[in-house]
C-alpha cells in the first residue's frame, strides 16, 4: 500500500512539473538562452537546426545589401516549412551551409537574390548537389517581395513595410499568421506590389508597419477602401517594434522570446521562422536598449525562456537576461 502511495505521488509530482513547462518547449524543444555561431552563416544552422525542418530550405545573402531581398522570406519559410540559410559574397557556397543542405537531406532551395548578389557559380555548386533550385530574386526588392508572396496560397491578410527593422518586427508574426510581406517605397506603391494586389481580390487587411516617415500617408491611403487597415508605428523603428509587440499581443505566446539586433538584421532574417513555430516576438535591439523590452517582460512569466539570436557583441548578455517584473 505503501509502495503504491509513493508511486501516486510521484505521478502528482511529475503532473504538476509538466504543468510549469510552456506547452511550446514540446514543439521545438526548451530552446537555449543562445543561439550563435562565429559567422552569420553559423548562426543561422543554429537556428535551421531547432525548427527541425528537413527536404527545403530558403538561402538568403547574409551581405548587408543582399539580405534586403530576403526580408520578406519569412512567412514563405514557415509556409514551406523550410529554414533560412546564408551565404556570402564569395564564388562558393558558405561551407556550413552546404553541410547543413547535406544533413538536412534538402531537395529543393528557393534563392531569394539573383545572380549579382548570390553568384552563379553557388547556384551551380548547389544544382550538382543533385538540389533543385527555385529562383525568387527580381529586378529589385518589391520585385522579390511580390515573387515571395506568390509562392503563398490562401493570403487573406499583408503586411506594408520599407525600413528594415519594421519588416524584421512583423515577420515573426505574419510568418505565424500566413501574412505575406510586401515592400514599398516611402511615397509611391510600386507597379509590381500595386499589380499583386489586383491579381488577389481575396486580400481583406492590411497592415502598414512604420510611420509616416518611413511610408507615406500617400502610399496608406492606397489601402484605403480595405476593412480597417492599420498602421503600427513608433518614434523609431525600434519604437516601432514595440508598437507591433503590443499591438499583436493577443496572437502572440510569451513562453519564448527571441532577442536579435536590428542594426544587422541578418540573426532575426533567419530567426523568424523559428520564433513563428512558437507564435513568439521578437525583440529588436541596437545593442545598447531594446525599448520593447519593458512590455515583453511585463507579458512575461518566471518560465519564458529568452533566447539571443546571435553572440553578445549583437545582443549583449545584459539585453538578453533581463527579468519579468515581478520575478
Amino acid at each position: 500500500m505503501k509502495k503504491i502511495s509513493k508511486i501516486l505521488a510521484s505521478l502528482v509530482i511529475s503532473g504538476l512539473a509538466l504543468s510549469m513547462v510552456p506547452f511550446n518547449a514540446f514543439a521545438i524543444g526548451i530552446l537555449p538562452t543562445r543561439l550563435a555561431g562565429t559567422t552569420a552563416e553559423q548562426t543561422a544552422v543554429q537556428i535551421a537546426d531547432r525548427t527541425g525542418w528537413t527536404g527545403k530550405a530558403i538561402l538568403a545573402s547574409s551581405t548587408s545589401y543582399g539580405m534586403i531581398d530576403a526580408l520578406t522570406a519569412g512567412p514563405l519559410a514557415s509556409y514551406l516549412e523550410a529554414p533560412i540559410l546564408l551565404t556570402g559574397t564569395e564564388n562558393s557556397l558558405n561551407p556550413a551551409t552546404k553541410e547543413e543542405l547535406t544533413k538536412l537531406s534538402v531537395k529543393t532551395v528557393y534563392v531569394t537574390s539573383g545572380t549579382a548578389v548570390i553568384k552563379q557559380s553557388v547556384i551551380d555548386e548547389i544544382k550538382g548537389m543533385g538540389i533543385t533550385v527555385v529562383p525568387l530574386g527580381g529586378k529589385d526588392k518589391y520585385e522579390t517581395s511580390v515573387n515571395i508572396a506568390k509562392q503563398l496560397t490562401s493570403v487573406t491578410k499583408i503586411c506594408i513595410a520599407n525600413g528594415l527593422q519594421d519588416a524584421l518586427s512583423i515577420a515573426s508574426i505574419a510568418s505565424a499568421r500566413n501574412q505575406a510581406i510586401l515592400l514599398t517605397d516611402r511615397d509611391a506603391l510600386p507597379a509590381v506590389v500595386s499589380s499583386y494586389l489586383a491579381e488577389n481580390p481575396n486580400i481583406i487587411s492590411v497592415d502598414i508597419i512604420g510611420g509616416t516617415g518611413i511610408i507615406s500617408d500617400a502610399v496608406g491611403s492606397v489601402f484605403s477602401h480595405y476593412p480597417d487597415p492599420a498602421r503600427h508605428a513608433g518614434f523609431t523603428a525600434y519604437d516601432t517594434n514595440k508598437q507591433v509587440i503590443q499591438d499583436f499581443a493577443r496572437s502572440i505566446s510569451f513562453d519564448n522570446v527571441f532577442i536579435a539586433n536590428g542594426e544587422t538584421g541578418i540573426d532575426a532574417l533567419a530567426g523568424a521562422p523559428l520564433a513563428a513555430q512558437t507564435s513568439s516576438p521578437i525583440v529588436l535591439t541596437d545593442g545598447k536598449r531594446a525599448p520593447a523590452n519593458d512590455f515583453v517582460l511585463s507579458k512575461s512569466y518566471a518560465y519564458t525562456v529568452r533566447t539571443a539570436l546571435g553572440g553578445e557583441a549583437v545582443v549583449p548578455e545584459a539585453i538578453r537576461s533581463a527579468v519579468p517584473a515581478g520575478n
